[in-house]
Protein backbone atom coordinates (compact mmCIF):
# COMPACT_ATOMS: atom_id res chain seq x y z
CA UNK A 1 0.00 0.00 0.00
CA UNK A 2 1.57 3.39 -0.45
CA UNK A 3 0.11 6.87 0.84
CA UNK A 4 -1.78 7.86 -2.47
CA UNK A 5 -3.78 3.94 -1.79
CA UNK A 6 -4.04 5.00 1.85
CA UNK A 7 -7.94 5.38 2.20
CA UNK A 8 -9.74 7.53 4.13
CA UNK A 9 -11.09 4.49 6.52
CA UNK A 10 -7.32 2.84 6.82
CA UNK A 11 -6.51 6.87 7.83
CA UNK A 12 -8.91 6.91 10.57
CA UNK A 13 -8.16 3.48 11.71
CA UNK A 14 -4.35 4.28 12.22
CA UNK A 15 -5.34 7.89 13.51
CA UNK A 16 -7.64 5.64 16.43
CA UNK A 17 -4.73 3.05 17.03
CA UNK A 18 -2.04 5.68 17.82
CA UNK A 19 -4.27 8.04 20.17
CA UNK A 20 -5.13 4.46 21.87
CA UNK A 21 -1.45 3.95 22.07
CA UNK A 22 -1.07 7.34 23.54
CA UNK A 23 -3.20 6.71 26.11
CA UNK A 24 -2.62 3.68 27.03
CA UNK A 25 1.39 5.20 27.63
CA UNK A 26 -0.46 7.20 30.00
CA UNK A 27 -2.24 5.41 31.89
CA UNK A 28 0.98 2.60 32.24
CA UNK A 29 2.66 5.84 33.42
CA UNK A 30 0.43 6.42 36.29
CA UNK A 31 0.36 2.67 36.96
CA UNK A 32 4.06 3.07 37.40
CA UNK A 33 4.52 0.08 34.81
CA UNK A 34 7.66 1.72 33.48
CA UNK A 35 9.33 -1.86 31.83
CA UNK A 36 6.18 -2.01 30.07
CA UNK A 37 6.13 1.60 28.97
CA UNK A 38 10.33 1.28 27.78
CA UNK A 39 8.84 -1.46 25.69
CA UNK A 40 6.62 0.72 23.69
CA UNK A 41 9.75 2.14 22.22
CA UNK A 42 12.20 0.96 19.76
CA UNK A 43 15.74 -0.26 20.62
CA UNK A 44 16.70 3.21 19.46
CA UNK A 45 13.71 5.41 20.75
CA UNK A 46 14.19 8.61 21.88
CA UNK A 47 12.05 10.29 25.21
CA UNK A 48 11.76 13.62 26.83
CA UNK A 49 9.87 14.55 29.66
CA UNK A 50 7.43 17.81 28.85
CA UNK A 51 8.61 19.71 31.70
CA UNK A 52 12.37 19.38 30.54
CA UNK A 53 12.17 18.85 26.48
CA UNK A 54 15.76 19.64 26.10
CA UNK A 55 16.97 16.84 27.74
CA UNK A 56 16.29 14.31 25.64
CA UNK A 57 17.08 10.62 26.56
CA UNK A 58 18.53 7.84 23.77
CA UNK A 59 17.65 4.51 23.59
CA UNK A 60 15.44 1.93 25.39
CA UNK A 61 17.19 0.59 28.01
CA UNK A 62 18.50 4.67 29.04
CA UNK A 63 14.58 5.37 28.82
CA UNK A 64 13.82 2.77 31.57
CA UNK A 65 16.47 3.79 33.66
CA UNK A 66 15.17 7.39 33.84
CA UNK A 67 11.84 6.52 34.52
CA UNK A 68 13.06 3.63 37.45
CA UNK A 69 14.99 6.88 38.62
CA UNK A 70 12.68 9.32 40.56
CA UNK A 71 11.12 8.25 44.15
CA UNK A 72 7.65 7.22 43.89
CA UNK A 73 4.69 9.03 43.46
CA UNK A 74 1.34 8.71 42.95
CA UNK A 75 0.22 10.68 39.23
CA UNK A 76 -2.75 11.03 36.96
CA UNK A 77 -1.82 12.13 33.41
CA UNK A 78 -4.92 13.63 31.77
CA UNK A 79 -4.56 13.34 27.68
CA UNK A 80 -6.58 15.67 25.47
CA UNK A 81 -6.99 16.89 22.09
CA UNK A 82 -5.00 14.24 20.50
CA UNK A 83 -4.16 15.18 16.80
CA UNK A 84 -2.50 12.55 14.66
CA UNK A 85 -1.19 13.24 11.40
CA UNK A 86 -0.64 9.93 9.30
CA UNK A 87 2.23 10.50 7.28
CA UNK A 88 2.04 7.29 5.31
CA UNK A 89 1.16 3.67 6.12
CA UNK A 90 4.15 3.21 7.75
CA UNK A 91 4.47 6.78 9.81
CA UNK A 92 2.27 9.29 11.80
CA UNK A 93 3.20 11.54 14.16
CA UNK A 94 1.02 13.59 16.87
CA UNK A 95 0.24 16.07 19.22
CA UNK A 96 -1.55 15.99 22.37
CA UNK A 97 -2.64 18.46 25.47
CA UNK A 98 -1.46 16.85 29.17
CA UNK A 99 -2.22 18.10 32.25
CA UNK A 100 -0.16 15.85 35.04
CA UNK A 101 -1.48 15.74 38.90
CA UNK A 102 0.91 14.66 40.94
CA UNK A 103 0.64 13.20 44.68
CA UNK A 104 2.59 11.60 47.08
CA UNK A 105 3.01 7.89 47.09
CA UNK A 106 0.55 5.60 49.02
CA UNK A 107 -2.73 4.01 48.17
CA UNK A 108 -5.34 6.60 45.85
CA UNK A 109 -6.91 8.49 47.12
CA UNK A 110 -4.01 10.80 47.83
CA UNK A 111 -4.50 14.84 48.28
CA UNK A 112 -3.23 16.22 44.82
CA UNK A 113 0.13 18.11 45.36
CA UNK A 114 1.54 19.11 42.21
CA UNK A 115 -0.03 19.82 38.43
CA UNK A 116 2.07 20.64 35.68
CA UNK A 117 0.76 21.38 31.94
CA UNK A 118 2.58 20.32 28.26
CA UNK A 119 1.99 18.38 25.55
CA UNK A 120 3.41 14.56 23.99
CA UNK A 121 4.80 14.75 20.58
CA UNK A 122 5.06 11.52 19.13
Amino acid sequence: MTEETLNEIDRLLAEQVCARHIMRYARLLDSSDFATVASMYTADGRFARPADPSNVIHGREAILASLLAPPPRNSMHVVSNIEVEVESPTSASAISNLVLFLGSSGTPPVAIEGTMTGHFRD
